[in-house]
């Protein structure tokens, strides 16, 4: 048995000053902040605002309702009667919120070594499978790689993980039952597309060569997503085209460019909550195809010029505005 040295109070102190110079906890507070529209809960106040922990049971991993915006005046009032013990015990309740922390710290680094590597080596270029996006200003900051209003969490991260690692897993369980499937080439490389010189360009996750008979023709292209519940329900009661019109516009793309149109392409869809598998023929689009190459090309074009594509609602409460990456960044300025 390990026995563990509770920390003293100074060490917890000491801890919980160090949380709050994190950016985890500057995003999460300003979150708070937005949500409470910047005025303190109790009194209405918007003067020196803080965010108080109603509990500190999930420190490091706080949760919605475990923060309260309040003004100085009153978050002093409240830490007026709550123990100081019961604040900071992170020996018998945070060990799980303290280690979610810490993944998400290196997890972050990670992230930011890796994105800094890319944008070194990369061209300006736009994915194709981000070319049925709504808005074209959207497009264009990613076309550019500006930076996002705030960076990506360690949860969301970990989303990402999830999605290549089933990824993996489907196309493991295509060939165990009988799939010849092509994804990387000889160098080990994901199969790709290019156009325009880099500037468009698009990774598909495979092609099915050969299989069962009932499942052909081939070749065919195939697209994996992994997606919760809610997603995948939605894949599955209204198609690709209506539920997800992006991914339906990656498909079209993917189709033309990588001359797989004679066949229908395999969209395969995973239930991260439930394993299920929801499996889709894709018919070529012609019409859709050209309509978002087209798209691509005006992209481009517009971007070398220094030209500034209309946002896709006129008013920045619109809800894709409001959950943009770059929506202060494009609210605020003129420029890309």
């Amino acid at each position: 048995m390990v026995l563990r040295r509770r920390l003293s109070s100074r060490e917890r102190k000491a801890l919980y000053q160090d949380y709050l110079k994190t950016e985890h906890w500057r995003q999460r507070r300003e979150l708070a902040l937005e949500r409470a529209g910047r005025r303190c809960r109790e009194c209405g106040g918007d003067g020196s605002l803080e965010v108080h922990h109603l509990t500190y049971a999930r420190l490091f991993q706080e949760r919605d309702e475990d923060l309260l915006v309040l003004c100085r005046d009153c978050h002093g009032r409240r830490h007026g009667y709550r123990g100081e013990e019961d604040m900071l015990d992170f020996n018998t309740r945070n060990t799980g919120g303290r280690v979610a922390h810490l993944v998400d710290e290196a997890m972050l680094r990670a992230q930011e070594a890796a994105d800094a590597e890319r944008l070194a080596a990369r061209m300006p270029r736009i994915g194709a499978s981000r070319l049925g996006e709504s808005c074209l200003r959207k497009l264009q900051y990613e076309f550019f790689k500006a930076p996002k209003d705030k960076p990506f969490t360690g949860k969301a991260l970990r989303i990402f993980h999830r999605g290549h690692e089933g990824e993996n897993w489907m196309a493991q369980w295509l060939r165990q039952a009988g799939f010849d499937l092509y994804t990387h080439n000889a160098d080990g490389q994901q199969i790709c597309f290019r156009a325009l010189g880099g500037k468009i360009l698009g990774y598909a996750d495979g092609v099915l060569r050969a299989g069962p008979e009932e499942c052909g023709p081939y070749p065919r292209l195939w697209e994996n997503k992994v997606l919760g519940a809610k997603g995948w329900n939605k894949i599955e009661r209204d198609g690709l085209k209506k539920a997800y019109p992006v991914y339906y516009g990656q498909v079209q793309l993917y189709m033309a460019y990588f001359e797989l149109t004679g066949a229908p392409a395999l969209f395969t869809a995973l239930n991260a909550d439930s394993m299920e598998i929801c499996a889709l023929d894709v018919p070529f689009d012609a019409p859709a195809a050209q309509e978002l190459s087209d798209r691509a090309v005006n992209l481009v074009r517009a971007c070398e010029a220094g030209q500034l594509l209309p946002r896709c609602a006129q008013d920045e409460t619109w809800f894709e505005c409001k959950f943009c990456d770059w929506h202060q960044r494009c609210w605020s300025s003129e420029k890309i």
